[in-house]
């Protein structure tokens, strides 16, 4: 059985503001062929970055020219190397109205939502990810954003045909010591901007734009969750026993 590594990060709009998106989303590609992405992609942080590991929050105060170009260098590589890609996003505000009046042990909790989600997701496909066990690295600040304990207690909800999928528990690295997870920055800060353009009004260049409908050629699973999927997530819990309803008083 082959083995795919997936790497993950997120990209997000204030967490205290009224509106905006949050997005969960990255790339899979086999270790051999993450090994020769490392190779070229640190040649790119060289170049560009002073040897800095890629973020696209830091090219913000670059000229749009300079930062277009390169970002256009960066996303070839991903293309070269990345097997397939996949976003989870969700409206922050219709994720906290919906789970507000529960008594919940994780799910209010936007980074665990989208953690579970994600893996669920990907341990559950039966097309990008078929025949292949699962190794995920999150980037190191979500280890303080959910926790071990929510990690194994997402390991303990899973059947054992499920978790039978992954090589290991979830890790947790910076960008410095898995780089694909510096490509998972960009798959994740378009797929926010995107939803934002569809759903919030939001606007991008068409050069970035451009650079963003390339990256969708890559074959992957996109979700972003409805009012409707919400709901109904949400009482499925109920039902089950994962989520319990707030007691009155």
């Amino acid at each position: 059985m082959r083995t795919l590594q997936i790497a993950v990060d997120e990209s997000f709009d204030d967490l205290r503001a009224s509106t905006g998106a949050f997005a969960l989303a990255g790339y899979a590609s086999t270790p051999e062929r993450w090994e020769n992405f490392k190779e070229h992609w640190q040649v790119g942080c060289d170049k560009y970055l002073e040897g800095k590991p890629f973020k696209m929050s830091d090219l913000g105060s670059r000229p749009i020219d300079e930062r277009e170009k390169i970002v256009e260098y960066f996303y070839n590589i991903i293309v070269e190397y990345a097997e397939f890609s996949f976003t989870f996003t969700i409206d922050q505000a219709l994720h906290k109205e919906v789970f507000t009046d529960t008594r919940v042990l994780y799910w209010e909790n936007i980074y665990y939502f989208l953690f579970y989600n994600t893996l669920f997701e990907l341990l559950r496909d039966k097309d990008f990810t078929k025949g292949a066990s699962l190794q995920f690295f999150f980037d190191a600040g979500w280890e303080s954003k959910i926790g071990d304990e929510s990690v194994l207690d997402f390991m303990a909800k899973m059947p054992p045909q499920v978790t039978s999928r992954l090589v290991s528990k979830p890790e947790f690295m910076t960008d410095g010591q898995f780089s694909p997870i510096q490509a998972a920055d960009m798959k994740a800060w378009f797929s926010r901007k995107r939803y934002k353009e569809i759903f919030q009004g939001g606007e991008e260049t068409p050069r970035l734009r451009t650079i963003r409908e390339h990256l969708q050629m890559l074959p992957g699973r996109h979700k972003a969750f409805t009012r409707d999927e919400l709901i109904a997530f949400r009482d499925s819990l109920v039902k089950s026993n994962l989520l319990q309803p707030k007691q009155a008083g």
